[in-house]
């Protein structure tokens, strides 16, 4: 079969079959471009992967394409000239074939092939990746210009030096030096021997890199430029807070240019000093972007972030942080350990310990009551709550009530007595006004007011000459047993102050590494005719501060109140038993709190338990310069906050999202051991929806974002690269680094009470709207 012939046989099965792109084809470990130095003592290798067996086509021409064929569009052109390596045979067992290429004809100089593989799978047409080279001469080669901003470094491409196994060939010797600055800049150079130096300057201008090489013709130079700007807003701040329209100005600095824009609208320029109109804040995050375009073609931005809304101090107390909610039931089960108690209360020396009560204290008849016994029925104690003034009234009732008495004193007519006296009465109920509150040390702690008792059916009965005063002296022994009575209200915070241990919290984190402390004081309780209300301020600290961590000083606040819990639930109107909410305040201040404290901060050398390389993100984010080194090479991806997260809930319903503004998203290569380089940096505003869920039982907090909404902007990207269609490729990943950054949210320590069920709704009250608040029934 002639070479058209299968050229058309080629064109016909793509006519008619469906692309796939899942083959990879790379020219010295590059999945899109490499200069190949024409030295015959370098061998340059191009490895195609493919299905084993398949019909092949290995296409090369120095047309760039591309060939439209039907619904297919290839990366390459298709011409007479057209060079087929693979030829229709089968693709080898191994499922790679590579061509090996030492060249040393100076000839080809500055000439650019195009390569592609096609495979005739009987599942459909499989079309690899396009990949471009182009011979260059032997020696040195700095790579294209670069383009960046002050204090911003910018790795230089010197990948044309790489042997087809990604080193320096022996004896080469690269020396990167500046040559010309600015006066007065201070320029630095990290992995100046290497192929891929680092640039850095404190000083906007033009800057000169030239790199020396030793080859086959002796040392060989060559240079790069980097153009370094300088931009500076005037009227606004990265994380600072806007309450209404922002003026977009500032200045700009550097070498000339052929556009400069700010969130896409262009600017105009004074001197230095550049204007752009004013940006009308949307939403909570609202980026601001400066985009240069330079003489060279390169485009840089630089992105500060504005929020839209009201923010606090961080460390403010937040009011209030959480609301818990207590129905019918989940009351009554307060009442079972106070019963039980009660149950055990040692009347007989609570009163034998009274001292004795002087009933008739002076003159010539006196009578002095001891108590010398006391019982009651303890398979009836009842113990109650009710409304009081917003108040939790509290009442015991003992039945069966039997108390004895000595009674001593001196006669009319001068010498002593003694008799007994009995004292029953149906009942007793004492009654009081619980007040929870929180101790010296933070812990919730129940003290009581306004205590009194009352009987039913109060009787004594005495065995001498006092029964002629039983109307003078009952009362006062009914007074004086009150006020003793009233002393068994102490049972009640002995035996409900263990089961609050969970209503106030005040935890340093820092053992569970999560740098901060948090505090929940109780702001307020409430009893009504429905159930209990209690409600916490919220205080995060951070417990540290890291090096690398922004000036933040305030959060993301709303105006938050403690809701109104009816029966029934906000949305749905179903009864519920208990219920649990989360102000936005108590998300807010974490967030800022661990973004002060580096919490935040990632170092990342895989995700999804993938390892990250420069060849996996050659094919996630192309174009964005990581096809300059091998495939294999490890990089790291550095994540680091500019402002504090925040989360919102939406205003009705069950929705939160989590918003990110101006996240640096940082790339770094590692060609070399103990050698990171930046190749691209991206700033990142970014929203995803939350799956918050609550566990009341032992108070733990649960959040799941979902697939992140991105809006990217390019921080700097390796010498020569264009990230503009690698900043899609983000979505994915910043979809699988916002778990981690909520993953400290987890470990917050909330209110509770131990008690279970079932949840019924979660929603956010529409007059509650900073509030989300998971609804309960108890089993």
């Amino acid at each position: 079969m002639s070479r058209t012939q299968i050229l058309r046989a080629t064109a016909f099965a793509l006519a008619i079959s469906t692309w796939v792109s899942a083959q990879t084809l790379t020219v010295n470990g590059s999945t899109s471009h490499a200069n190949l130095p024409l030295d015959p003592s370098v061998t340059h290798a191009l490895v195609l992967t493919g299905p084993a067996g398949v019909p092949f086509h290995w296409i090369a021409d120095q047309d760039p394409g591309p060939s439209t064929v039907g619904p297919v569009t290839l990366p390459v052109g298709i011409t007479p000239a057209t060079i087929d390596v693979g030829m229709g045979m089968p693709f080898p067992a191994t499922g790679t074939a590579q061509v090996s290429l030492t060249i040393g004809d100076l000839a080809l100089v500055g000439q650019t092939f195009y390569s592609v593989g096609v495979f005739l799978d009987p599942s459909g047409v499989l079309v690899s990746n396009g990949v471009s080279l182009t011979f260059v001469l032997p020696g040195a080669d700095a790579g294209p210009d670069a383009a960046t901003f002050v204090d911003q470094a910018v790795t230089l491409d010197g990948s044309a030096m790489l042997n087809a196994a990604g080193v320096i060939p022996t004896g080469t010797n690269p020396t990167w030096a500046v040559t010309s600055a600015p006066g007065g800049a201070a320029p630095q150079l990290q992995n100046a021997q290497g192929a891929f130096p680092v640039f850095s300057t404190d000083t906007a201008g033009s800057y000169t890199v030239e790199l020396q090489t030793l080859g086959p013709n002796g040392l060989a130079t060559d240079q790069a430029t980097v153009e370094v700007y300088d931009v500076q807003f005037a009227s606004a701040t990265d994380g600072s807070f806007v309450s209404g329209s922002v003026t977009l100005d500032g200045t700009i600095d550097g070498p000339s240019f052929s556009s400069f824009a700010v969130n896409g609208g262009a600017a105009s320029t004074v001197g230095n000093a550049f204007a752009a109109g004013t940006l009308t804040p949307v939403g909570i995050m609202n980026p601001i972007t400066a985009s240069i375009s330079t003489t060279s073609g390169q485009v840089i931005e630089r992105t500060i972030t504005v929020i839209n809304g009201v923010s606090a101090p961080v460390g403010s107390l937040g009011v209030p942080g959480t609301a818990l909610r207590m129905n019918g039931p989940a009351l009554d089960a307060i009442e079972p350990p106070v019963e039980a108690a009660l149950a055990q209360l040692p009347l007989n020396t609570l009163f034998t310990a009274v001292p004795t009560i002087p009933l008739i204290p002076t003159g010539a008849f006196t009578a002095n009551l001891t108590f010398t016994g006391a019982s009651f029925d303890p398979t009836t104690v009842d113990f109650d709550l009710f409304p009081s003034n917003c108040a939790i009234g509290v009442a015991i009732t003992l039945n069966t009530l039997s108390i004895t008495a000595d009674i001593t004193g001196t006669q009319l007519f001068g010498g002593a007595y003694s008799e007994t006296a009995t004292i029953t009465a149906d009942s007793v109920v004492i009654s009081g006004d619980m007040i929870i509150g929180t101790n010296a040390q933070g812990e919730a702690e129940i003290t009581l007011q306004n205590t009194s008792a009352s009987f039913v059916n109060f009787n004594m009965q005495v065995t001498g000459i006092l029964g002629l005063f039983i109307g003078l002296i009952e009362p006062l022994v009914e007074t004086a047993l009150a006020t003793a009575f009233e002393s068994a209200l102490l049972v009640i915070p002995s035996a409900l102050n263990p089961l609050l241990a969970g209503l106030a919290l005040s935890v340093d984190l820092s053992a569970s590494g999560i740098p901060m402390v948090v505090d929940l004081p109780i702001n307020s309780v409430c009893y009504d005719a429905d159930g209990l209300t209690l409600a916490n301020d919220f205080q995060a600290t951070p417990t540290q501060t890291s090096p690398s961590a922004p000036a933040i000083t305030d959060y993301l606040t709303t105006t938050g109140s403690v809701p109104t819990f009816g029966p029934t639930t906000a949305i749905n109107g179903v009864a519920y038993d208990f219920a649990l909410g989360i102000d936005d305040e108590l998300m807010n201040q974490s967030l800022a709190a661990l973004t002060i404290a580096g919490a935040l901060d990632l170092d990342l050398s895989d995700l999804g338990g993938s390892p990250l390389t420069a060849g996996a993100l050659a094919l996630t984010l192309p174009g964005a310069g990581f096809d300059a080194f091998p495939a294999s090479t490890p990089v790291t991806l550095r994540v680091r906050q500019t402002i504090a997260p925040a989360v919102v809930f939406a205003a009705t319903g069950d929705a939160a999202s989590l918003l990110v503004g101006n996240q640096r998203l940082i790339f770094l290569a590692e060609p070399a051991a103990g050698v990171q380089v930046p190749v691209l940096e991206a700033g990142i505003t970014a929203s995803a929806a939350l799956t918050i869920s609550i566990d009341p039982t032992v108070g733990a907090l649960t959040i799941t974002p979902g697939a992140a909404t991105v809006s990217p902007t390019s921080g700097g990207t390796i010498a020569g690269a264009n990230p503009t269609a690698a900043l899609g490729g983000l979505n994915a990943i910043v979809t699988q680094v916002l778990p981690l950054i909520t993953q400290p949210l987890s470990g917050i320590p909330l209110p509770f009470t131990g008690a279970s069920g079932g949840v019924v709704e979660v929603s956010v009250p529409g007059a509650s709207p900073s509030m989300l608040i998971t609804w309960l029934d108890l089993p």
